[in-house]
């Protein structure tokens, strides 16, 4: 006669983990928490399911936003710095709409810029700065940050601030720069001959002309530097 066939009992929790010499009580506890960590784990695998949702969702409306942004540098003026203020006013709607429908993406970052160099050229200087101030205010990407102090910076020199536009050439240094070294030292060294600041222009002047580079030209700093030493001596 056969032998009976034994029924062996489900163990109450993984044999892998009571191999281990898990302690009694914690066992008992996985026991009677049983479902309670089943939704536990439930949950989390539902928030990583969203989690990967919504970076998919974020990805693709980055991606719209780079294509439309695309779009609108086509229909830009070949020679952005010669076009007269009809062709730069018709610029402004769709850029302005792009920001409201894409506001905070990197690409709309781009788009403020370029709307901040459209108010430029067409003197609104004061909406110029509003512009490059919303991106300085709202992103901590440097390079997007020294476009903005660099625009920001030329606006100030047109408007005539150049105590404001120092500290904003000082930030551009300050951040990755997409400027040479010897450039930002001779619009430092303007700045300072506007206000009269013969010593600090002289300085400038000779940091420009150490910097590598070739703009501006060292005949140029050189003719400027002996003036403002000239200057310098006699005010001293």
């Amino acid at each position: 006669m056969a032998p009976p066939k034994v029924k062996t009992a489900k163990p109450t929790v993984q044999p892998a983990l009571a191999d281990q010499g898990m302690p009694a009580q914690v066992r008992e506890w996985l026991e009677a928490n049983r479902n309670l960590i089943g939704g536990f784990i439930a949950g989390v695998l539902i928030l990583f399911l969203i989690a990967l949702g919504v970076q998919s969702y974020l990805k693709g409306q980055e991606s719209r936003a780079q294509e439309r942004y695309a779009q609108l540098m086509r229909q830009w003026p070949k020679d952005f710095s010669t076009a007269d203020d009809q062709t730069l006013e018709k610029l402004i709607p769709d850029l302005q709409k792009f920001l409201q429908e894409h506001d905070g993406r990197e690409a709309a970052w781009l788009g403020r810029l370029d709307l901040a160099r459209v108010f430029y050229q067409m003197r609104r200087h004061e909406d110029a700065l509003a512009q490059n101030q919303i991106v300085l205010d709202g992103t901590s990407d440097p390079i997007l940050r020294n476009m903005a102090h660099y625009q920001a910076a030329v606006t100030l020199q047109a408007l005539g601030r150049p105590d404001q536009a120092i500290v904003q050439w000082n930030a551009v240094k300050g951040e990755p720069s997409l400027v040479s070294e010897r450039e930002l030292n001779w619009y430092l060294a303007s700045l300072y001959v506007e206000r009269k600041d013969h010593p600090k222009a002289v300085e400038h002047l000779e940091l420009a002309i150490k910097a590598d580079g070739d703009y501006p030209t060292n005949q140029l700093l050189e003719d400027q530097l002996a003036g403002q030493k000239a200057a310098a001596s006699q005010g001293s």
